[in-house]
């Protein structure tokens, strides 16, 4: 298959709706095909600012057994379970570390990692030259309280991204969730739990407006608030 045949097939090997033989004759040809490992980075790139998936920093850090927040990881686990687009480039990472430690190259520099605890809500920054990301894990507190006392969530100014993990109290397997911020909404459909029980999203860190703004989720007939008290932090 040609190079451009398989560019317009990328979309397509990257949601799981080609054949296994498909994907496997694919990775075969970006071993040794320099144009399409750019077309399908490229691609990545693109699906993954569209999809709830954990950023490429958070996968480089497990490649590199950098420490994680036991949240996030428990979260990190239960999406590789169910995505194979993750565990590929996990793979791949993993493989690049290796290849580092046997070459003895410098370890990666410019990049820092930083954890932090804030009431109860895991916080792991990743940082790098020209992105800062927070992986923020949110618990939820006990039916009683958690409509009614907010949950504090800080963000840096310098993040970009924050991934909010959510764990609904009822099994739902997909939820809607709404979140009227000022003037800013965010819309999510379809958010896919997973075995840990979590559901995510991705916001985009510049739309944040500091206050407190509920989190609103629905799955057919069954609805539920989290009320999050919003912080922007100074870096």
């Amino acid at each position: 298959m040609s190079c451009e045949s398989w560019s317009e097939r990328m979309p397509w090997l990257l949601n799981g709706t080609e054949a296994r033989e498909t994907l496997e004759s694919f990775r075969s040809h970006l071993a040794e095909c320099a144009t399409c490992q750019t077309a399908w980075d490229a691609t990545l790139l693109t699906w993954r600012s569209m999809q709830p998936h954990p950023p490429t920093e958070l996968i480089n850090a497990l490649a590199w057994n950098d420490p994680i927040e036991s949240d996030v990881q428990m979260w990190l686990d239960a999406h590789l379970s169910t995505c194979t687009t993750c565990r590929d480039e996990l793979s791949s990472a993993r493989l690049g570390a290796r290849r580092f430690r046997t070459f003895r190259v410098p370890w990666r520099q410019g990049i820092a990692l930083a954890a932090a605890l804030i009431v109860g809500i895991a916080i792991g920054s990743w940082f790098s030259v020209d992105d800062m990301i927070d992986i923020q894990a949110i618990d939820l507190m006990s039916a009683e309280t958690r409509a009614v006392e907010p949950q504090q969530v800080s963000v840096s100014r310098r993040a970009k991204r924050v991934l909010v993990i959510l764990y609904p109290q009822h099994e739902a397997e997909r939820w809607d969730a709404i979140i009227h911020m000022g003037d800013q909404t965010f819309a999510f459909s379809q958010l896919q739990r997973l075995d840990d029980g979590s559901i995510s999203m991705t916001l985009d860190a510049g739309r944040i407006r500091p206050g407190t703004y509920p989190i609103q989720l629905r799955s057919g007939n069954v609805r539920e608030v989290i009320q999050v008290a919003w912080h922007l932090q100074e870096p």
